[in-house]
């Protein structure tokens, strides 16, 4: 079934042209409520006021969890996608999650440091990006399949860390710990430049991302300065995969690719259950889209969807420096 929330809000959008900066381009979409200010606050900020102390579940862990403590007077969103660094490992969100305030909750999340299981701070700190786009999607994917299945929200955590694996062995990039943090730090002068070429508009509240004129993906906010804080961050992980499929000359997405993808989004089936914090989850999926989204006070607070991933199609430039990663030498913690 079809999500009118979903199909509504799509309907408001005005898709702007596209900007691209080398193969890497942003279709801006506007709304007409976009200026308003959100009445929740974003992770880095709660963490900054010391209003947000996310922790492992005890002192022992458990992989797929995390203890959240929002001290403010307001929710606080967390994006799916963003990277929670330091505690016994780093993690990223699993969906996005809008957290009561004066509240404490269990967050969902994935493991993006496979070889470490030990105490670097008592908390976790917020990192200057969000995972790379193709891994968002496959979790997506997996976080949907989980939900259906089992009522949890529970990626594939053995595909997570093969990913990571295979895209660092491609980038050039180890890490003694099989921390996906390691590529960004790796090939952070070309990711900084793809974060400064974009910008958002005043009333612009979300972005469809496209890599060597195809796209990939979109992140669509309930209001404009969500977007404006986050889009940093986004266009950082987009940039990890445009680094990892160089395409000298690309061509830009269109205005009319990006419109098509909207419609693509629209028609997708949706799965609606009641949000772990405040509001609820929609899940959605066709046979090209993975995603999900956050519904509260009839509202969409966030819609992430991506063009649906077919691992293996890799090019053959690729191909052979996945063939020639190096084994895993660390032991993974236990994901239960």
């Amino acid at each position: 079934m079809q999500s009118h929330e979903i199909q509504e809000r799509l309907g408001e959008l005005r898709v702007g042209p596209p900007v691209a900066f080398r193969n890497l381009s942003i279709i801006a979409l506007s709304c007409p409520d976009g200026a308003a200010c959100p009445p929740y606050i974003l992770l880095d900020e709660a963490i900054d006021q010391g209003a947000l102390l996310i922790r492992e579940v005890s002192a022992d862990g458990s992989v797929p969890d995390l203890q959240v403590t929002n001290s403010a007077d307001r929710p606080v969103l967390i994006i799916d996608g963003e990277e929670l660094v330091g505690a016994k490992q780093n993690r990223v969100l699993n969906l996005t999650v809008l957290v009561p305030a004066r509240s404490t909750i269990r967050i969902p999340v994935s493991c993006v440091e496979a070889g470490r299981w030990a105490y670097e701070s008592p908390s976790f700190r917020s990192a200057p990006h969000a995972q790379y786009a193709r891994g968002r999607a496959t979790r997506a994917a997996h976080v949907t399949e989980s939900l259906r299945s089992s009522g949890e929200r529970r990626s594939n955590q053995v595909d997570v860390w093969a990913d990571l694996e295979e895209k660092a062995s491609r980038l050039g990039t180890h890490s003694a710990t099989g921390a996906m943090m390691a590529m960004y730090l790796d090939h952070a002068p070309q990711i900084e430049e793809y974060a400064q070429a974009f910008y958002s508009g005043t009333q612009q509240c979300g972005a469809v991302f496209a890599i060597n004129g195809e796209v990939r993906g979109i992140d669509l906010f309930d209001h404009s300065h969500t977007l404006r804080t986050a889009l940093p961050k986004l266009v950082r992980g987009y940039a990890l995969d445009a680094i990892d499929e160089p395409q000298p000359g690309a061509a830009e997405a269109s205005a009319d690719a990006a419109a098509e993808f909207l419609k693509r989004v629209g028609a997708a089936d949706a799965m609606k259950v009641a949000a772990l914090g405040i509001g609820a989850d929609l899940r959605i999926e066709s046979d090209d889209v993975d995603g999900g989204a956050l519904s509260a006070d009839g509202k969409l607070v966030h819609l992430f969807a991506f063009r649906r991933t077919r691992r293996g199609k890799e090019t053959p430039s690729r191909v052979s420096a996945r063939m020639s990663r190096p084994s895993r030498r660390h032991q993974r913690p236990r994901t239960e």
